[in-house]
């Protein structure tokens, strides 16, 4: 079963409004995104296109995908997690 290209659409208007990845990660995720894209992949890049160019995530917050499977594993371990915002 695959995602359609409505919902891969929306999966990437999401992540681009959370702005929580740095560029490089963001662009790399759309790409696979896009790659799974049945067809009409040029609608999608059409509709985010603009976003993308000028997407900037948050300068405070520096998420790492590393970082958030990290997390989510001591989650799923109970284990204490410890951040430091500095």
């Amino acid at each position: 079963m695959h995602l359609t290209n409505y919902e891969i659409l929306a999966i990437i208007r999401v992540l681009l409004e959370s702005k929580a990845f740095s560029k490089n990660d963001m662009k790399k995720i759309v790409e696979k995104l896009l790659g799974q894209s049945d067809r009409d992949r040029l609608y999608i890049e059409e509709n985010i296109k603009s976003e993308l160019f000028f997407y900037i995530g948050k300068k405070d917050i520096n998420v790492s995908l590393e970082m958030i499977c990290n997390i989510s594993q001591s989650i799923i371990r109970n284990e204490l997690i410890k951040i430091n915002l500095c």
